[in-house]
């Protein structure tokens, strides 16, 4: 969860850094938009280029160096899962979280601290357990996006009704179909009106043959 927090308020500062120095959000040619993947990324896995072009589009796009200083602040909060001491883990947590409140970082940072102050015991109980809630969240997201999937489907197509059923009804436990509209019965009802008086004149007119 904490490593989420620290990616999500280096984006908060990157978004506003930029709106504050071009005055609008990120366009594909902008250097902090350009950077936004290098910056949630693992420092260890950024090559020796990605650092080099990293420093040339923060040179270019943050004057006051507020993203520079949220990146570090979210590469420090990576490094306490570094730590396999529980007292000193959980006494790094309590730390950072006072630091990170400094006035003289973003706001977005200071928000990080205090989110971190709440929070303290659970993220120092990992130092512990050594067990994180990510599958978790993971699955609750999926959950969430087969949800938004099944939500966008229309009830009222044919293909797709039984996906709607979601509890059975009547005596041998099978979806009850979805009830048309009256309009759609009335029009429905006529064509086999029609179809079946249509037959049945041909098969007069052939018998009388």
């Amino acid at each position: 969860m904490s490593l989420r927090l620290g990616n999500d308020a280096l984006d908060d500062v990157r978004r506003r850094v930029q709106n504050d120095t071009l005055g609008h959000r990120g366009h594909k040619d902008d250097p902090l938009y350009r950077a936004r993947k290098l910056l949630v990324s693992a420092s260890e896995r950024i090559t020796d280029n990605g650092r080099i072009r990293l420093r040339g589009l923060l040179d270019a796009s943050d004057p006051k160096g507020e993203v520079r200083l949220a990146w570090h602040a979210k590469e420090t909060l990576r490094s306490i899962y570094d730590i396999n001491d529980p007292e000193l883990g959980a006494d790094t947590v309590k730390q950072l979280a006072v630091d990170l409140q400094d006035l003289s970082l973003a706001p977005e940072i200071n928000r990080l601290g205090r989110t971190l102050s709440r929070w303290h015991t659970q993220i120092s109980n990992w130092h512990t357990a050594r067990v994180t809630n990510a599958a978790t969240e993971a699955g609750q997201q999926l959950d969430q996006t087969r949800q938004t999937r099944r939500l966008r489907i229309s009830p009222t197509s044919p293909t797709t009704a039984s996906a709607h059923c979601s509890t059975p009804e009547g005596p041998t436990g099978r979806c009850s179909t979805p009830s048309l509209p009256p309009e759609i019965r009335r029009t429905t009802f006529t064509q086999k009106h029609l179809r079946s008086s249509s037959c049945a004149t041909r098969t007069g007119t052939t018998l009388r043959r």
